[in-house]
């Protein structure tokens, strides 16, 4: 055996390009394949990293037309005192704050605000000290858990942190206790530094749904039975407060669907599309080695006299695969490694780094085992029958085209999807805009300084160099998420329960001027004549005039109030914007109403500032007039707002970039196999070739020949890919946007491609043999 790999080592490097095209089309596939099972893997396949994570379930508030929504702490409290089917309910939610440690500058740290049996429900405990109990959340005590991770960068492991008094928001908590390393919190991919018990006091309304909420079934309890019991006990509880639960009720779903729901639909279709390329790989490496052992008759011919039988030539031409199969997994392995690392970025999902393990690794060793025996045995058992060899080569450069042509037109329709969202007026421009984050302590600031505070900074922010204009919003658009509130029209007198529901955003009164939103009608805010009170002012959009008619003017009363605007108050409309984007370009535009700062106050959001500079500068410059108003917030990250804009379109930029790259290397590796296959044609039909032009046959004649040769098994092809793609386009059409499978215009741009590539294939092999001179192969005869 050694002996036959040493021989097989000499053959291959005697043709070079051979062994490196069939090393970079296995490479090729098993990356592909191997990286996208690995994700596969890490992302879908395994548990939560939670004791019995089958019993784990995300609770959820339910809303008719609307589906799941956060859930409202009274009503969490409410469902835990009535149920009979679970083990522990808990309630969460996160937000940044300022924390500053021992006189050390303010640092942001995410904290989830929780309620005290989160972590009994996930069947963890503190590793030093201890978590709060459920006294302590119900008194609002101000104590702090800190995560792992915290404890080294902020507190570099110092053994005596439990017990030390930290400022967070520049009120005092004390650290009670750590985390271990390995806990998660329950929301994939959002990293928490602490954990404080949530506030009942600002979360406890019942009208207030801004929760997210985790639940353990008892042991023997079905799914389905508890999910009843709760859809009873939401029901009950719409009932018993009408207002605050309007057409609303429970549900639940198991904690893996809630975590992988949103990754199953572009990591299976992701896994299809690393298939077809897998399918298209290993057929096209089976045409290549089958190709070279019919150039390679007289070979095995000459080596059959010299006596070697078909168990010798059997063994060669298994080494000779053996060893293209091992260095194209090799290859395709790290390839895979590169692939995995840039995954999480195409996917524009925070999860943690990924890399190939074992099941993968199996994967691949299965596929090289699988290509080995093709390879070796296929042209081993064709031997000298050469018809048969044409006609399996033949078929399986049909079958490479009808799979590129699936990768191909899948890739067009969210190629479509994605160039027609870059192209969406967002309603806004984000050109020369930049923003920040912040956020104010409310031990120092009630809603009427907050309002004061905006009123500075503005004016701080206006008089940096080349800043235009600047403004506070406490969404910017395309964020994801939304606002919602119910109103009525004042004098239209319906129960609470049947207000329609409204999205809402508070803004500074120059957020449209920053944005350069449209006005459509009427006026928008002003600081000097929308202020503490006076009459309260709303602005909508152009959604929400078509949907309520002529607006401007009229008074509306809104399920919404702080201290400065009680409840129960009337709003007047004086004005119409345009309509913008706001949870994403491939989400419908609805109603939206929008609230001044000046007379709500804002405590944390972003500041967004039109100017004309880039220089390195500008930061500092922003920092500085922050810094002019408080010194004591904590420091801030200026970004650019089309860099914002882009990451809005992360969801469909992954299936666009991969299965167009998948697309463009089977496309590749397609019309090599044709190439290769009328190339072996021609070279086989010489002297026929030789013969035609002796006999007065032209070059277009010959040309045309080739052509109706591989146009022939391009149209093969075309007609099985069309076929095929209708059942693919059932599973894609859910992911695309306003284009259709079915599309003519993307049907004749990929049949365009792939019928100019396949002429481009068909001309290599006609004018090979337009070259050869007639009489010299005529003496060959």
């Amino acid at each position: 055996m050694i002996s036959d790999l040493y021989f097989a080592i000499r053959t291959l490097r005697r043709s070079p390009a051979f062994t490196a095209t069939v090393l970079l089309t296995l490479a090729l596939g098993i990356g592909a394949s191997t990286a996208v099972f690995s994700a596969m893997d890490r992302l879908l396949l395994r548990a939560l990293p939670y004791p019995e994570p089958d019993r784990l379930v995300a609770l959820h508030e339910t809303q008719t037309g609307k589906g799941f929504r956060p859930v409202s702490l009274a009503n969490l409290d409410d469902w835990r005192a009535q149920d009979t089917s679970f083990d522990g309910m808990a309630g969460f939610r996160t937000r940044s704050f300022g924390l500053r440690n021992a006189g050390s500058p303010v640092s942001v740290v995410m904290v989830g605000m929780v309620t005290s049996d989160l972590f009994r429900v996930l069947g963890s405990g503190a590793a030093r000290g201890r978590t709060f109990t459920a006294r302590e959340e119900s008194d609002g005590a101000p104590l702090l858990v800190l995560s792992d991770g915290l404890w080294a960068r902020q507190f570099h492991r110092a053994p005596d942190v439990v017990g030390r008094t930290v400022q967070l928001n520049e009120q005092p908590f004390q650290v009670i206790g750590i985390l271990p390393p390995d806990f998660v919190f329950p929301v994939p991919g959002t990293p928490v530094d602490a954990y404080i018990p949530i506030s009942h006091a600002d979360y406890g309304a019942r009208g207030t749904k801004s929760i997210e909420a985790v639940a353990r079934l008892k042991p023997g309890v079905a799914l389905v039975s508890a999910q009843a019991e709760l859809r009873g006990l939401g029901g009950r509880l719409a009932a018993a407060f009408p207002v605050d639960n309007a057409r609303g009720g429970a549900d639940l779903e198991s904690l893996d669907d809630a975590w992988k729901g949103g990754l199953r639909r572009p990591l299976l279709l992701l896994t299809l599309a690393a298939l077809l390329l897998l399918a298209i790989v290993c057929t096209n490496v089976v045409n290549l080695i089958l190709a070279r052992a019919l150039a390679r008759t007289r070979e095995m011919e000459i080596r059959t006299a010299l006596g070697a039988g078909l168990a010798d030539i059997l063994r060669q031409l298994l080494a000779e695969a053996l060893l293209l199969c091992i260095g194209g997994g090799a290859l395709g392995l790290l390839l895979a490694n590169l692939v995995l690392r840039g995954l999480p970025v195409v996917l524009h999902q925070p999860v943690a780094p990924l890399a190939i393990d074992m099941r993968a690794l199996v994967f691949a060793a299965a596929v090289c085992a699988l290509v080995t025996l093709l390879c070796g045995l296929a042209p081993a058992l064709s031997g000298r029958r050469n018809r048969r060899t044409f006609r399996l080569r033949q078929s399986l450069v049909v079958g490479q085209i009808a799979l590129s042509l699936v990768l191909l037109l899948s890739a067009g329709a969210f190629l479509r999807v994605f160039v027609k969202l870059v192209n969406r007026d967002p309603g806004f421009d984000s050109s020369h805009v930049y923003y920040f984050g912040f956020g104010l302590p409310e031990g120092r600031y009630n809603d009427r300084q907050m309002v004061d505070f905006h009123e500075k900074l503005r004016a701080r922010l206006a008089e940096i160099p080349g800043v235009d204009s600047a403004g506070a919003v406490a969404r910017l658009p395309l964020n994801g998420r939304s606002n919602t509130t119910a109103f009525q029209f004042e004098g239209a007198g319906l129960p609470a329960a049947e207000w329609p529901s409204v999205a809402w955003n508070a803004v500074d009164p120059a957020y449209f001027s920053v944005l350069r939103v449209p006005l459509m009608e009427g006026r928008v805010f002003a600081w000097d004549r929308d202020r503490v009170g006076r009459p309260l002012a709303l602005v909508v959009n152009r959604a929400f005039e078509k949907a309520y008619g002529a607006v401007v003017g009229r008074r509306v009363q809104l399920h919404f109030w702080t201290d400065l605007t009680p409840k129960n108050q009337l709003w007047q409309i004086v004005g119409v914007v345009g309509d913008t984007y706001q949870t994403g370009l491939d989400r419908e535009i609805g109603p939206q109403i929008y609230l001044p700062i000046s007379q709500t106050g804002l405590d944390g959001g972003d500041y967004a500032i039109r100017t004309a500079r880039s220089d390195a500068g500008l930061a500092g410059a922003i920092a500085a007039a922050v810094s002019s108003v408080d010194p004591n917030l904590e420091r801030i990250r200026v970004r650019r707002l089309g860099d914002w804009v882009s990451a809005s379109l992360g969801d469909r930029r992954l299936p666009a970039i991969l299965t167009g790259l998948f697309a463009a290397i089977g496309l590749a590796l397609t019309a090599l196999g044709l190439y290769g296959t009328l190339a072996l044609e021609i070279g086989q039909r010489r002297k026929e070739m030789a013969i035609r032009v002796a006999l007065g046959a032209s070059r277009a004649s010959i040309t045309g020949l080739v052509l109706k040769r591989g146009l022939a098994l391009t149209v093969a092809g075309s007609a099985v890919g069309a076929v095929g793609f209708i059942a693919v386009g059932r599973a894609i059409e859910s992911q695309l946007y306003e284009v259709a499978p079915s599309d003519p215009a993307n049907a004749a741009i990929v049949l365009a491609i792939l019928f100019a590539c396949a002429i481009g294939a068909c001309l290599r092999p006609a004018w090979s043999a337009l070259r050869q001179a007639p009489i010299a192969v005529l003496r060959e005869m």
